[in-house]
């Protein structure tokens, strides 16, 4: 699982560079786009389900991550971490993997009540919350990401009401309190160590 998504991330980051569209020949800004808009969802494709995903998965996903990062900013291997995310604006390979599992939910909640998919995720919730409080599993890491984020109110809200954030709606929550929560605290991290950042970022 984790390997695969490592050796797509790199693979694919490398191919593109090797088409002859070169990182170092584009503003940073324009290739960090590229790469999230095509590297990261080939790579990622299906982290939605990822359940037993090991702290060992996630160093894995990190280096490769963090790999293509710094090759997008020409910076040398042993460049720190933080400093690597916070000049790109980019988040941690992990923070992302989160966002994407929090965007599926919003996808379930909001599919027309007629699919099938729809009957069977709230059939598996409302077991979960009443009677089977498992450990593993996709609605106990949703629930435990929720928390993470403090929304799990959402949640709650759709067991009690049915109502659940449109999908605008709960993007923009998403990257309020996910991506643009870790942004922040990178930022504050970096500003501290590297305080030209300040003006450049």
């Amino acid at each position: 699982m984790a390997d695969d998504a490592c050796n797509k991330l790199r693979g694919t980051y490398l191919s593109i560079v090797n088409s002859g569209i070169s990182p170092l020949a584009l503003n940073p800004s324009t290739s960090i786009k590229v790469y999230n808009s095509v590297v990261i969802p080939k790579a990622l494709y299906g982290c939605e389900l990822w359940t037993s995903i090991s702290a060992e998965d996630i160093i894995k996903l990190e280096r490769s991550h963090r790999f293509c990062l710094k090759h997008i900013q020409g910076l040398p291997r042993n460049t720190a971490t933080n400093f690597t995310l916070c000049a790109i604006h980019a988040v941690p390979m992990k923070t992302i993997v989160d966002y994407r599992k929090l965007v599926f939910l919003g996808q379930l909640c909001n599919l027309p009540n007629t699919y099938m998919a729809k009957h069977l995720f709230n059939s598996r919730l409302l077991y979960y919350e009443n009677f089977d409080k498992q450990h593993h599993g996709f609605i106990p890491d949703i629930r435990a990401l929720l928390c993470k984020y403090e929304l799990h109110h959402i949640l709650d809200q759709y067991i009690a009401e049915g109502m659940f954030p449109v999908k605008s709606v709960w993007k923009t929550m998403l990257r309020r309190h996910v991506t643009q929560t870790r942004n922040v605290n990178l930022f504050q991290e970096c500003s501290e160590k590297y305080p030209f950042l300040g003006s450049t970022i």
